[in-house]
């Protein structure tokens, strides 16, 4: 559910990447400004780097009811990003995965500044949040003013600029060419049918009241990111009513969800610095009827997503992980404990994030504390796009790119991921390389250091193992220290074929190997 808002997240054109600072001076949150209070039991510090134990596995299910399979996984992963409306609709579940696994994260799935404009029953969460949205926390664009009052009745509505609007949306790559505009006029919606000079001809009441409207009343489009959704608006310089915005609202529901269990952190989706490509770039951020400049734009958006960070954290307390997905682009908030890295070490194509800045990001990023930076791998096969019929199990079997990514990740102390990509995220899969075919979780142990790199090849030594990843385009050769041996897995038994390395191991482009040390006699004593 809602998978298609993670798809357009990562369409988003890139920004420059920044170093995560705090939008507002740290200070201690009041009684009030915390919200519920959390439980003894999950008021857990931080492991430091050299108590962490790999690999560690994260599973990114946007989905709202849990099957068997992806239960299993997630009893198994560090960490859980679920629906949250799958606390609403399949509670036992989330219980389940929380009783296995004690010690991980499960993460409530949050979008920040969208909603489905049409009712759903497997969105209850989302049909209450509706409820809640009152009309300044709309999105929209300039628009225009009626030039003559409205009866409850009217289907045509006379403003001072026709030219102010269109039948569609501007054209975008997150809908189809059809994707209609719905106005709002003071708090009812309406379907825009047909232009006629400075004359709308609409369908009036569309989940919404069908009531007059006086002569001088703002008439606005609506802001589509994603097909059948409508933004919000989470900039700083949104309108105010009564000292609150749609950012207090979000705040407040993040509190409650982890106040209430199962959940004991926050997914915020998604977290753009950059929106100057939204909407051909006709946005109306403080509802003065005339369209913003670009660049104050992104800088006001970006700093209101800040202040909703901060204001999450002010209600969840310092140990509630919360994490945000800025697609292809960074968030530079402070008060995050990481980022996803939806697509990328691959999957993602490289005119959206390239190799180099994602590497940079996700490093710089899994140093904070939790250490909850995500680096979500999918499979290249299956493209940039919709997933064909029979194309997730090509995705799941692409062991060559599952090892790339896992052998990435775990260069740094982030946690890792691989699914079926932006277009999928309702699949959960588990590999050999993540518990050393059977030796468990957490099987390599602790790092013996940071990764190493000759070239285009980089690795690093753990306790129980050692991971080295081939970053270019050529095949190298590595030389591994005495006392390692290929893992004897069964999904891919030729590479994972159980032999000792005792000479210098070819690693193809693209490619990594996850290897197990070798006990030796003094080991065993």
């Amino acid at each position: 559910m809602r998978r298609e808002v993670i798809v357009a997240v990562l369409l988003a054109t890139a920004c420059r990447s920044s170093t995560p600072t705090s939008s507002t001076a740290e200070r201690e949150p009041s009684a009030t400004e915390r919200g519920p209070s959390l439980r003894p039991s999950e008021r857990r510090a931080a492991k430091p780097p050299t108590e962490l134990a790999f690999p560690r596995i994260a599973t990114y299910f946007i989905e709202s009811h849990v099957d068997d399979k992806a239960r299993e996984v997630m009893a198994k992963s560090d960490v859980s990003v679920v629906d949250a409306e799958a606390g609403a609709l399949d509670r036992a579940s989330l219980d389940q995965i929380r009783a296995a696994r004690p010690d991980g994260w499960l993460l409530a799935y949050l979008t920040s500044e969208e909603i489905s404009r049409e009712p759903a029953a497997e969105r209850p969460l989302a049909e209450r949040r509706y409820a809640r949205v009152p009309p300044h926390a709309w999105l929209t664009e300039p628009g225009s003013a009626l030039v003559a009052p409205v009866t409850a009745t009217a289907t045509t509505l006379h403003v001072q600029d026709g030219k102010a609007f269109r039948v569609t949306r501007p054209r975008s790559d997150f809908y189809g060419a059809a994707e209609p505009t719905y106005v709002l006029v003071d708090g009812e919606h309406m379907k825009l049918r047909a232009i006629h000079g400075n004359t709308l001809e609409v369908e009036r009441g569309v989940r919404s009241v069908a009531v007059p409207h006086a002569a001088g009343t703002r008439v606005a489009s609506h802001v589509v990111f994603f097909a059948g959704t409508w933004m919000l608006n989470i900039a700083a310089d949104a309108p105010a009513v009564n000292g609150r915005t749609w950012r207090e609202e979000l705040a407040d529901e993040a509190a409650r969800l982890v106040a209430e269990g199962p959940w004991n952190g926050v997914f915020l989706d998604v977290c753009f610095a950059d929106i100057s490509w939204l909407n051909a770039g006709l946005l109306d951020l403080d509802r003065d009827g005339v369209a913003d400049r670009r660049h104050e734009v992104s800088k006001q958006w970006s700093k209101g997503m800040g202040m909703l960070v901060d204001a999450v954290r002010a209600r969840v307390g310092p140990s509630t992980p919360i994490v945000a997905n800025p697609g292809a682009q960074d968030c530079p908030h402070g008060k995050l404990d990481g980022i996803l890295l939806e697509g990328w070490p691959t999957g993602l194509p490289p005119t959206y994030l390239d190799f180099a800045t994602g590497e940079a990001r996700y490093e710089k990023w899994a140093a904070r504390d939790h250490h909850l930076t995500i680096a979500n791998a999918f499979s290249p096969k299956i493209g940039f796009r919709t997933i064909d019929q029979g194309q997730d199990e090509v995705a799941r079997t692409d062991y060559r790119a599952m090892r790339f990514g896992l052998t990435v990740a775990l260069m740094a102390d982030g946690l890792y991921t691989f699914d079926n990509g932006v277009f999928g995220h309702y699949v959960a899969w588990w590999y050999d390389e993540y518990d050393g075919a059977g030796r468990g979780v957490h099987w390599l142990g602790r790092a013996r250091g940071p990764a190493k790199t000759v070239g285009a090849l980089r690795w690093r030594e753990f306790d129980h193992g050692l991971a080295v990843v081939n970053r270019g385009e050529k095949a190298a050769m590595f030389a591994a220290p005495p006392g390692f041996a290929k893992l004897a897995g069964t999904q891919d038994p030729k590479h994972n074929d159980g032999q000792p390395v005792t000479e210098p191991l070819r690693v193809a482009a693209g490619d990594g190997y996850v290897l197990v040390r070798v006990p030796t006699v003094r080991d065993r004593r």
